[in-house]
């Protein structure tokens, strides 16, 4: 059985022809402004906030996140962190999360 232990209720065939998760995901084509809200959203920092620090105005950062949402297939803001930070498209940089977050 190849060291899998097999339930009696899951057939043997489910463990011996799973396909292989594939990893990482390929990484989509960002513009350059895509790729700077998603490095701010990484190091949680709020609209607000990323509007601030690039000096464009909320709304335009706002259809930056529907862009990264559709390009990523991700339903929320979480969700494209959490592919983003899974996939190390971008590295965490501790001068920018300094008063933040203490885990980052």
């Amino acid at each position: 059985m190849k060291g899998y232990v097999q339930n009696s209720h899951i057939p043997a065939e489910h463990w011996l022809n799973k396909k292989p998760h594939i990893f990482p995901r390929p990484r989509p084509e960002l513009t350059n402004g895509e790729e700077e809200v998603l490095k701010f959203l990484c190091h949680n920092f709020t609209v607000k906030e990323i509007s601030e620090r690039i000096g464009k105005k909320e709304p335009a950062i706002r259809a930056h996140i529907t862009n990264l949402r559709e390009k990523l297939h991700a339903k929320s803001l979480l969700e494209i962190v959490i592919i983003t930070m899974a996939n190390t498209w971008v590295k965490i940089d501790p001068r920018l999360t300094s008063g933040k977050n203490p885990f980052l």
